[in-house]
């Protein structure tokens, strides 16, 4: 169990508040914002390859410069992933309820914070 590394109130401090709050803007923008604004112009499946290639580019410049994981390409594949979901997902539902929910989920079961402070490295590092 990685609960371990949780060695200091601060850093589970810091990867609940990120689990709260990084799903609402994420979501909010590459979801509820662009997808909304491409798809007055766009095919809808453009719209979701457009949101997702900018969703998976802006993790490793916005989030994780210095995280080694950034480097796995791992990581990419599960980012397209994700994008593809969830904005198939909000189209589906007209909601973005959901898609935060499991962004939620995602933030707290991959130990972000930790991630990008390089206190965990994922099993195929």
């Amino acid at each position: 169990m990685n609960y371990k590394l949780f060695d200091s109130a601060l850093l589970l401090i810091l990867w609940l508040l990120f689990a709260f709050i990084n799903p609402w803007f994420e979501e909010l923008y590459w979801r509820g914002v662009l997808l909304d604004g491409l798809k007055k112009d766009w095919s809808k499946w453009f719209s979701i390859v457009y949101s997702t290639l900018f969703f998976v580019l802006s993790h490793p410049f916005m989030w994780g410069v210095f995280s080694i994981a950034s480097k796995s390409y791992h990581l990419y594949i599960y980012l397209s992933l994700a994008g593809i979901v969830w904005a198939i997902t909000y189209f589906k539902t007209k909601s973005l309820r959901w898609v935060i929910f499991s962004h939620f989920i995602v933030d707290i079961g991959n130990l972000t914070v930790l991630t990008f402070l390089n206190i965990y490295l994922p099993p195929t590092m």
